[in-house]
């Protein structure tokens, strides 16, 4: 290991291949916009997840909180303390609530940690994959437009195929499809859109569980 290095390690965490560059207990150190240099104490490993690109140009960071094995993920905007503009992203897995993550943000920050912060949005890891391979990872999360942003061609010539074939209503087409022609679908929780209220979303996968898309009815 050459001077000046850290050992890295590496862990897959819902399928994300992750960097930890700080392991929990280590020292970050650094030096601010004006020159002074500050270190903190990481109360959460701290890393990237690999073969990303955030706003500044590195792959994206992430912590990860006590539960790994969470499925949710909370995406903060990270913005300048000062000027309040859009500054990078910062990624709290293994984590089961807003104010969870919130504070484990915060327990790795000095006191300018609040100010840091711009939104938090939660989402799943499988929509945070979807936007690391499609969305655009230069601006803030929160902005992007998860309905449209998120429904692939394929998957919805997939399903209304799919639909068409086998039912009208869509828990019975879902109920009937276990496999089909190397699909399968799955119904998530209703979720709330601006434009028509409740809608039902649907994710389609592979049948090596490989996320497609999502359709929303």
């Amino acid at each position: 290991m050459r001077p000046g290095t850290i050992k890295k390690g590496h862990v897959s965490i819902q399928g994300l291949p992750i960097t930890i560059e700080n392991p929990k207990g280590s020292t970050r150190k650094g030096t601010d916009e004006s020159g002074q240099k500050w270190e903190t104490k990481i109360k959460h490993h701290y890393g990237y997840v690999k073969r990303t690109e955030g706003k500044d140009g590195d792959q994206v960071d992430v912590f990860i909180g006590p539960n790994p094995e969470s499925e949710k993920a909370f995406v903060i905007d990270q913005v300048n303390p000062r000027t309040k503009v859009f500054d990078e992203h910062k990624v709290m897995l293994g984590f089961e609530t807003e104010e969870e993550a919130r504070a484990g943000y915060l327990a790795n920050y000095d006191k300018s940690g609040e100010s840091r912060i711009g939104t938090i949005t939660e989402t799943n890891t499988d929509e945070f994959k979807t936007w690391l391979n499609d969305g655009n990872t230069k601006k803030p999360f929160a902005k992007k437009d998860k309905v449209t942003t998120l429904i692939t061609k394929p998957m919805r010539a997939a399903y209304k195929k799919l639909h068409d074939d086998i039912g009208t209503r869509v828990e019975e087409t879902l109920a009937k499809a276990e496999k089909y022609k190397g699909w399968k679908f799955e119904v998530n929780d209703r979720v709330k859109s601006k434009s028509t209220g409740n809608v039902l979303k649907i994710t389609g996968r592979t049948w090596d569980n490989k996320t497609i898309g999502y359709v929303y009815v």
